[in-house]
């Protein structure tokens, strides 16, 4: 159930799992590749966190939190409030990350006391080019992450790559 709201109004919401809550937000700008969080949609993440600090949380959004180092995206798509959402991250420990994608390849960063893990993209990889450069798409393969929450155990991110990549393979690997 998606809350009310207008076409260009964030959607923001909660789901509780076994053991663990899910905070999804909304970080996208209609009409434009940057990313932001409103000064109401961090006052919701903070009331939301404050809600159940004893339960595992994690915070769901389209961009990354954190710069990648790729400066084509960091700096052409970025995502404007990091700062301001690192200090509400700050404020709660018991969030176990902050899962995003946006970026076209999977970079792991740390984040105001958490993790930030990005998803390779499912269309096509964005090259690494952490010198600068333009922006250009690469020929690995594509994937996803996959999550596997365990109470007990915690929060498991595998990267599942869904495209064929000439490797070199030892002999004896059959």
């Amino acid at each position: 159930v998606l809350p009310a709201g207008g076409a260009d109004d964030p959607i923001d919401v909660v789901v509780d799992l076994d053991g663990v809550r899910l905070v999804a937000l909304d970080t996208t700008i209609p009409g434009s590749h940057e990313g932001r969080l409103t000064e109401a949609q961090l006052t919701w993440l903070d009331a939301r966190l404050a809600e159940a600090p004893d339960v595992p949380t994690i915070v769901a959004q389209h961009h990354p939190p954190v710069a990648s180092g790729v400066r084509s995206m960091d700096d052409a798509c970025g995502f404007a409030d990091g700062g301001a959402e690192a200090d509400v991250l700050r404020r709660h420990s018991h969030v176990e990350a902050v899962l995003s994608g946006h970026l076209h390849r999977a970079f792991h960063r740390r984040c105001a006391g958490t993790i930030s893990t990005t998803a390779p993209s499912t269309a096509c990889q964005l090259e690494l080019r952490l010198n600068g450069g333009d922006t250009t798409y690469s020929s690995e393969p594509t994937g996803f992450l996959l999550h596997d929450w365990r109470p007990g155990v915690g929060l498991v991110t595998h990267v599942v790559p869904t495209g064929s990549f000439d490797t070199w393979s030892p002999p004896w690997a059959g």
